[in-house]
Formats: structure tokens, sequence, C-alpha cells
């Protein structure tokens, strides 16, 4: 991991040196978004960064709100990103459910799930529609935004979804490597610091936009979002950059929001540096073991008043950030730079079950994972350190998906797990229509049966065996179609009357054979061919990996 930390502290200052330097003329012959003149920021999920130019690297980041994810004035006309987030009351994660963007010297860019609206010149593709009011085509590919100077692009898609919320949003952003600056979530340290608050001067969203933002998010019962107007008597649940606090263990506890101007929780605040939290310790740690625990560092402490929440006395108390003597404590943390991780991995997939209401494990979740994101089958969710930055890359996407997939609900695992897919760094958001037809599927095959050697293949074998696995669904393991495609298993059953439900794919007398069908549609010119195809093609994980590959398309 030591490149990698050498070339994020490389990447941080450089981002200071660049961005009213940049060379804007350029772009426009540049046709690959992932070309390596670009840096890439790409946000998805729940949400989870895999890309950016910040200092901080891949990271989760659950704050809740409008936040400031980029900000470029060298290129684009004037460039700024801004996402609102915010979570379900059955989650605890946030999503991004709107996206906000202005380039072109003030032309705007509005995406709510699938449906896209515009104000001003701007250049969008992938949506249809008229006076300024369009839908995405195809959501999962989504909407791509270019900027007059071909500098700034970004795509936006949705992942539709079952239940109370219909979708959520991704972005991937591409910007010339001289233009980033580290103001965004895509660029800056301290994410905290992002937030942006309605009444600013370059605030996107209009105050009905606001309104109808706030609005939905209360009615999915999370965390209402800062400075949302609140149904809770003025109070606000969290203050930016206070969810690192979050989840409270003990019933009771809570963050302490100023109740007005100058009181004794903003002056704690300190201009917005720390967050203060009614603690309840038991007499069995104190407010330094608290905040540790959150990835912080206590900075003050203020004793309450006969056990009531977020109250101060005003007597002298001898109460420290190391007192263990007291029950409770108004304990202040500094705010971490990484402010809205959410909870920890490891125990995502605790108590979950799928939609027969059985245990829904870790390796199940992994297991989806790799089967719908098939780039991923080398992916390790606990590898013990990276060995280089593609390595890293994976194993992040891998972990960010099974958190995704157990945050579901069992109808909509296969959504977002599908939704990981669609980060294979080998594909370009402009391409992201194209990845199931001849020529993108037939080069990923290539990939996986040559192991990255060029190879030529027939179009037309290759999409008939797309279509004919896509149909047959007898070498599906069944047991994995109940847990994860509901519908699915309907279908099974109707074709085919009583099937068993224990059916694998070592089932399947045919499997190897169409393994090398697929394999000879693909190595058919190639010298050795035939035989390379007869050694791939014997064993069950490389015909998983051929069969995952086209099931990611149907």
């Amino acid at each position: 991991m030591a490149h990698r930390t050498l070339f994020m502290i490389w990447q941080a200052l450089a981002v200071l040196t660049r961005g009213d330097k940049a060379s804007c003329s350029g772009c426009a012959a540049i046709d690959d978004w992932n070309d390596e003149q670009f840096e890439q920021c790409n946000v998805w999920g729940d949400p989870h960064v895999s890309d950016s130019w910040s200092v901080n690297g891949r990271f989760e980041f659950n704050g809740l709100g409008v936040y400031r994810y980029a900000h470029i004035d060298s290129c684009g006309g004037g460039f700024k990103l801004d996402a609102f987030q915010c979570q379900h009351t059955d989650w605890k994660h946030s999503a991004i459910l709107y996206v906000g963007i202005q380039l072109n010297n003030g032309a705007k860019v509005f995406v709510n799930s699938s449906h896209v609206s515009t104000s001003g010149s701007v250049s969008v593709t992938g949506a249809k529609g008229s006076d300024g009011e369009m839908e995405m085509i195809n959501p999962r590919d989504g909407v791509n935004i270019v900027s007059d100077d071909s500098c700034i692009r970004i795509n936006v898609n949705a992942v539709n979804l079952h239940g109370d919320l219909h979708a959520t949003n991704g972005i991937k952003i591409r910007v010339p490597q001289d233009a980033v600056t580290d103001i965004g979530i895509c660029g800056g340290a301290k994410q905290w610091e992002e937030h942006l608050v309605r009444g600013q001067p370059d605030f996107l969203f209009s105050i009905e936009q606001w309104r109808y933002m706030c609005g939905a998010c209360s009615a999915l019962g999370g965390l209402h979002p800062p400075n949302c107007p609140s149904p809770y008597f003025g109070q606000f649940d969290l203050t930016p950059g206070g969810e690192f606090l979050r989840p409270f263990e003990k019933t009771n506890e809570r963050e302490c929001v100023p109740l007005h101007d100058g009181d004794i929780v903003e002056q704690l605040q300190d201009d917005g540096k720390n967050s203060v939290a009614y603690a309840i310790l038991e007499k069995s740690m104190s407010c330094r073991d608290f905040c540790h625990n959150r990835s912080s560092q206590c900075v003050d402490v203020r004793d309450n008043v006969d056990f009531a929440p977020c109250s101060f006395t005003t007597n002298v108390s001898k109460a420290d950030c190391d007192s263990t003597e007291y029950y409770d404590l108004n304990c202040v943390c500094a705010k971490p730079d990484l402010s809205a991780p959410g909870p920890d991995k490891r125990f995502i997939c605790d108590d979950r079950v799928d939609a027969a209401g059985h245990a829904f494990t870790l390796e199940d979740a992994i297991q989806l994972c790799k089967a719908k994101a098939p780039f991923l089958h080398n992916a390790q969710w606990d590898r013990k350190g990276c060995k280089n930055d593609g390595e890293c890359r994976i194993d992040f996407i891998l972990g960010a998906c099974v958190s995704d997939v157990c945050n579901e609900d069992p109808i909509n695992r296969v959504a977002v797990a599908k939704n990981a897919a669609d980060q294979d760094p080998s594909r370009s958001p402009k391409e992201s229509a194209d990845r199931c037809v001849a020529d993108r599927l037939g080069r990923e095959l290539c990939r996986e049966l040559t192991k990255g050697e060029n190879c030529s293949f027939d179009p037309g074998a290759v999409m008939q065996e797309k279509a004919e696995l896509c149909e047959d669904t007898v070498c599906e393991d069944a047991s994995l179609v109940q847990r994860f495609e509901v519908e699915e298993v309907g279908l099974l059953q109707r074709r085919n009357g009583d099937v068993k439900m224990n059916l694998t794919t070592s089932h399947c007398s045919h499997r190897i054979h169409f393994c090398q069908r697929v394999c000879h549609s693909v190595l058919a010119t190639t010298d050795g061919g035939k035989h390379k195809c007869m050694q791939y093609c014997d064993n069950d994980s490389s015909f998983a990996h051929v069969r995952d590959i086209f099931k990611s398309c149907c």
C-alpha cells in the first residue's frame, strides 16, 4: 500500500497547484472518456467513491443534504456539481436522489431519478423529450453531459428500485488533470466543509426544488437532512458532518444541535469543526473512548443536568476527556476528514434474509456481486494489502457491492449488483449503452479467454450464445435464483414444470459444450484456439466466468 500512499500525497500537492493554469483547448480531440489525460470521480451506490482526485482516494461518503462534489472554474465555462443525499428509515447508509450541474457559463442540468431537466445551452445525450424536460432512454446507461469545450464530461445514471425509494443516481465525472481543484467531495480533504446551505450565492437548486427534495427525503423516514425545513419543532436531527457519530449504541444518545445563535452548542462546535454528542458512558468509558470509537478525537467535555440529553450544567465540572466516573456526559468530538463513512462493513450482512426468509450471508452477497459483475472475479473481500492500484480498485468495488446488496431489500439486490457491474474500469461512460453488443461482449470474452492476448471473434455466434443462455435458465443455480431474482423463479417453474430446486451448473450435462461453443466463437481464428478452449473449459470456475459474463447482459 506504500505506493498508493505516496501517490495520494503527490496527488494532494498537485491538486493545490492546478486548476487555475489549465489548458482547455485540446479536449475535443480526446474521444476516450477514460483517457489518462482526464481525472476521474466515480460515485455510485450508497454512495461509494471508487475513484477521485482527493487525497482521500477511495472512500464511502454517507453525508446527508446538499454537498458539492466538484467545482472547476478554468474549464467548461465554470463547472459545479452538487448532489442531494438522503437516508431511508431502514438504512444505515445514504443515497443520491438529486443531481444539479452548472456549466457553459450558467447552463444547468438537473437529474432526479431518470428525469432530466435543462436550462441554457448544454449537450445532453441519452435522453428524449422536449422543452428542457426529458427522460433517460435507458436509466442504467444514464445521460452524458458534455461542456462546449469537451473538457467537462459527466454521466449520470439511475438505478430503478422497488419500494418507497424508486431510484438512486450515480455520477461519473471526467475533467482534465491540470484543471482539478481541492473543492468538493471529489477533490477536498475535509468532507464536512463541502456541505451547502440554501441561500449561499452558488447554491444550484431553486427554492422549489429544495423544498421538493427535503419533502421527499422526509417521507422516507430516515435522519432529517441538515438545512431542510424540520418537522421536529425547529430542531434538526444532525448538523453537517455529524454523520460520523452514528450509529448510536444506546437509547437516548444523540447529537446536540444549536437551538439559537450563540448558544453553548454552537460555541462548542467552534465554527463547525466539532460535533457535540450526548453520550451514555455508564461509568465504564470516557468521552475520549466515545470519540475514538468514531475515528475522532475528544476536544472538550460538558456535564449535563439530571440525566437530561443535551442539557448543560452551569456549575463548574471536573469532567474531562478521560473521566470514567460519569454515567453520561456531553462529549465534544472533532469532525474527522472522512466525516460520513457509514457502518462497519464487517457486520453489514449480519441478520439479513433472502426473499424466502432464509439467511442471506456475506458469502451469498460476494457470490451475487461476482456473478453480476464478472470483472470482480479476481477481487477479494478481505485481502491483506493489495499489490497495485487495479487490485485495490476491484477489491474496493467488491466491498462496496457487498455493502449495497446486504443493505437492500431482497427484491432490489440484483439491481444494485448490476450497478456494480457498470463500474468496470475498462468501460468508458460514453460506451455504457454498448456494453452488451457483439463487439464489446466479444472483447470482454477475449480478455477472459486469452488473458489479455489479442483475438478475433464471430459477432453473430457470440450474440446467439448470449440469446440462448438468457432464455435457457435450466442451468442457472435455482437456489440462488430463488434468493436473488424472485420473478425468474416463476419463469423457471412455468417453462420447466416441476423443476427440482437443487439444480446447479454441475448437474447440466451440456455445460462444457456451452463453454467450448463460446470459446470457439471467440478463438476460432486463433492459432491453437481449439486446444486452448479444451484446457480452459475443463473446470467449473472457467465455465462459471464465461457464463457470468453472458448472464450480466441478460
